[in-house]
């Protein structure tokens, strides 16, 4: 039988946590792109700081999609085991097109095949959005 909230409970912004996700992924995937790419660091930098940007605003829709929720308020989950389903489905998710989004721009701007970048890009941001969705639920 499930449990309401009590006041005093933890949650989880399952939105928020999406988002955070995202913002992760995005800065991995640009920086790892950027470093397949180009092998420079001041590069990487800059992949890292421009996928972080683009993981937040990916991340807040991608959030409000997955988890909508009207006028004002917030789509939670009370803090434990059972929300991991919950944050597993919206970090996941998040990371996938996060680092997608990310892979293509970078593919463009340095001119990489997509395809060289997208494997360990793709393969580390789900890794991420995994840990990420384990540890808000969890810790």
């Amino acid at each position: 039988m499930p449990e309401g909230l009590n006041p005093g409970d933890k949650v989880i912004a399952l939105s928020a946590a999406a988002t955070t996700a995202a913002i992760v992924a995005g800065a991995a995937t640009g920086a790892i792109g950027v470093w397949i790419a180009k092998h420079k660091v001041a590069a990487s930098f800059v992949g890292l700081l421009g996928g972080a940007v683009i993981g937040c605003f990916i991340g807040m829709i991608v959030g409000k999609l997955i988890f909508p929720a009207s006028s004002g308020n917030t789509v939670i989950a009370k803090w434990g085991p059972n929300s991991l389903p919950m944050t597993l489905k919206g970090d996941i998710i998040a990371s996938v097109i996060t680092a997608i989004m990310v892979c293509g721009l970078v593919s463009l701007v340095t001119k990489a095949e997509f395809s060289s970048i997208a494997g360990p890009c793709i393969g580390s941001s789900v890794t991420l959005g995994v840990i990420l969705a384990l540890l808000a639920s969890l810790i």
